[in-house]
């Protein structure tokens, strides 16, 4: 993490996965999986929408990745703290 930039280990997949594994080893595989079978995915398609299966998934059972909370962090500390005079923050 830097002020202004995260870089990921290898691709979204593949940082996920690793933090994922520490959470619940085969929980990624199983989640991956699992959205090829409800969205009838086959093969190697469509990987940003099984991407958004595994995130929606986690999310939904709590499992947010560290590295996701860490990138959340630092975009909640460009945020201003204060609303403008119209009621809008940023």
């Amino acid at each position: 993490m830097k002020e202004d930039h995260a870089i990921l280990q290898g691709n979204w997949e593949t940082q996920c996965r690793a933090h994922v594994e520490i959470i619940q080893p085969g929980l990624y595989d199983e989640l991956e999986a699992q959205a090829r079978v409800e969205l009838s995915i086959s093969g190697d398609r469509n990987k940003p929408l099984v991407a958004r299966f595994v995130a929606e998934a986690l999310v939904q059972s709590g499992h947010v990745p560290q590295f996701v909370k860490d990138i959340l962090d630092e975009v909640r500390k460009k945020l201003p703290t204060t609303p403008d005079t119209n009621g809008v923050f940023g």
